[in-house]
């Protein structure tokens, strides 16, 4: 009986910590970009390239300047825009 009594004192003692080490791993919109799990694409973009180029020159969106926060991006898949 005591050895029982032994080991769920063990046992509590060495599971208890790992239960409290558990985090739950809430990732809103805000933290990676994914609602759901479904990524975001850009289905109209503000501003598109227009070449290959760097992404700090002007040249290379159809803006004709460097895209600001907030605008909404499509790189073509036969541009290589270098960040």
């Amino acid at each position: 009986m005591k050895l029982r009594y032994v080991l769920f004192v063990v046992f509590v003692l060495i599971l208890t910590p790992v239960a409290w080490a558990q985090e739950t791993h809430n990732h809103p919109r805000e933290v990676h970009g994914v609602p759901g799990g479904v990524p975001d694409f850009c289905g109209q973009p503000t501003v598109t390239s227009v070449g290959a180029g760097a992404w700090s020159s002007s040249a290379t969106w159809s803006t004709g300047k460097v895209p600001a926060a907030g605008d909404k991006i499509l790189v073509s898949a036969r541009h290589d825009v270098v960040y």
